[in-house]
């Protein structure tokens, strides 16, 4: 797969993303079957005729938004895994409006720093040495836990950055998600009068 269609693969599950963001919230767990309505849409997947299908079943119950949420999620994170982070600053392109050059520059700065790394390897890398700091079975000695610790710091500017800019970007999602929500409640509260 080409780095463009990588790229397009899992910016087609970025409302999965914004669904799970959505639904983790209680204040705004309503909207989360909006974003699964965007998603199934032409600014997602885009399944067509199919859509409406997976959407009576999906928003059928809060389970069905749940789990719909949390595998459209995982879909995302799985495609935007296996691109360079480099490629990470285009993405997050529109969270940077309104800072200034230098600004913007420091966080570009930080996706050039491991440009030509996969995503998902540096996730998985995170993901192992903080099991390790864990150690929950006490498996792990001193020197494994101390690469750990360096494994962390390495990559702390970037997983904190990505995590502000992944709610940020999120957020540039949610109306979409409330229109299509409002949308769906004017129509019961209208069918019921």
């Amino acid at each position: 797969m080409t780095k463009q269609a990588k790229k397009q693969e899992f910016e087609r599950y970025a409302y999965g993303s914004a669904a799970a963001q959505l639904a983790s919230d209680k204040a705004s767990s309503r909207y989360a079957g909006g974003a699964l309505e965007v998603l199934a849409g032409k600014k997602g997947v885009n399944l067509g005729e199919e859509a409406e299908g997976f959407i009576i079943g999906t928003l059928a119950s809060p389970k069905g938004i749940q789990d719909a949420s949390e595998n459209y999620n995982g879909k995302f994170n799985k495609y935007r895994g296996e691109i360079k982070v480099g490629d990470l600053g285009e993405w997050y392109g529109s969270t940077l409006t309104g800072l200034n050059a230098t600004e913007k520059a420091k966080i570009l700065a930080e996706f050039d720093k491991f440009k030509d790394k996969n995503l998902g390897a540096i996730l998985k890398k995170a993901t192992n040495a903080s099991y390790q700091l864990e150690d929950p079975d006490n498996n792990f000695n001193k020197e494994v836990k101390n690469k750990a610790t360096d494994t962390l710091k390495k990559y702390a500017n970037l997983l904190n950055m990505m995590d502000i800019l992944d709610n940020y970007k999120n957020e540039e999602m949610r109306p979409d998600a409330v229109k299509a929500t409002r949308k769906k409640d004017l129509k019961n509260l209208t069918s019921k009068l």
